[in-house]
């Protein structure tokens, strides 16, 4: 029976250990001895504390105090690989093995290897921010365009209202030189500023064509 539970734990791609009381190691699978680069007389009788390290024992410590006192747990924790190369991430659970007097007389830890599905998750959230970053940089576009759109069309209209309106004065009506002089001066000067609006407008566009030659 042993030699075909050591067989069938030991082909799973999760790590898989049974934790006494006292919290020590009982049993483990080829993927825990593995992960950690231990050899089983290397693990097997030493405390979780001495082969996890205090700062990842830190922070589960808890979760196996309640796996003692009966309760089923769920965490995710950061790991470090033999070797210290890279942080992975574990999906693990904690759960009490109660004996035939209802006491709890161990607990069953197994762990999976998430890191994959974490980084997938980091990955989508960064893409998921660059959109709204995108998104909210187009809105602004939009919001500046239709802003630059009014702006211009109250410009246009300024000069252009004041030619048509010397011009009807100067068609419907007798005027003396002096009064035809200044109208037709008004709009002179109107057309030059629509002219010079336009010429900005031109200028713009051949800025954001990526056509305009600048000469030092």
């Amino acid at each position: 029976s042993e030699t075909q539970l050591r067989t069938i734990t030991d082909s799973l791609p999760v790590l898989i250990a049974y934790i006494d009381r006292t919290g020590r190691y009982r049993f483990n699978n080829a993927a825990y001895f593995t992960w950690f680069g231990l050899r089983p007389e290397e693990l097997v009788g030493r405390t979780v504390q001495e082969v996890l390290g205090t700062d990842l024992y830190g922070r589960i410590a808890a979760h196996q105090e309640r796996a003692l006192e009966g309760h089923t747990v769920e965490f995710e924790a950061e790991m470090q690989e033999s070797g210290g190369e890279r942080t992975r991430f574990i999906a693990g659970s904690l759960v009490p093995h109660i004996g035939a007097e209802g006491e709890v007389e161990g607990v069953f830890a197994l762990a999976m290897d998430v890191t994959e599905r974490k980084e997938a998750e980091a990955e989508r959230e960064r893409l998921l921010a660059s959109e709204r970053r995108a998104r909210g940089a187009a809105e602004r576009a939009s919001r500046l365009k239709d802003e630059f759109l009014a702006t211009l069309s109250h410009e246009l209209r300024t000069p252009l209202n004041a030619i048509v309106g010397w011009s009807q004065i100067l068609l419907r009506t007798q005027r003396s030189p002096e009064q035809i002089a200044e109208g037709l001066n008004v709009i002179a000067r109107n057309a030059r500023i629509q002219s010079k609006l336009i010429a900005d407008l031109l200028d713009l566009s051949r800025i954001t064509s990526g056509k305009l030659t600048m000469e030092r």
